[in-house]
């Protein structure tokens, strides 16, 4: 059995190694909430804007025919020149 003489003497190193474990736990908490913080701030960014790519027309280059308003035949290729028929 400790005596009473023993367990006090004891109770000063005990108290050390608590503040020492304590400060520890505090200080590990501080960088995980700091960690924590910053993910989250880095998350809010706002997107980044991806540009636009053109419309890709696919299809024939075969002209397309329409009328006119005097009923004359019109073709238009892909590349935009008019024929008349």
């Amino acid at each position: 059995m400790i005596s009473p003489a023993t367990a006090l003497e004891e109770i000063p190193e005990r108290a050390t190694i608590l503040e020492k474990q304590n400060r520890r736990l505090k200080q590990l908490g501080l960088v995980a909430l700091i960690a924590a913080a910053s993910l989250v701030v880095m998350g809010q960014a706002a997107p980044q804007n991806k540009p636009v790519r053109p419309k890709v027309v696919s299809g024939a280059a075969e002209p397309r025919p329409h009328s006119d308003d005097r009923g004359r035949r019109i073709y238009n290729d892909c590349a935009g020149a008019v024929f008349l028929l």
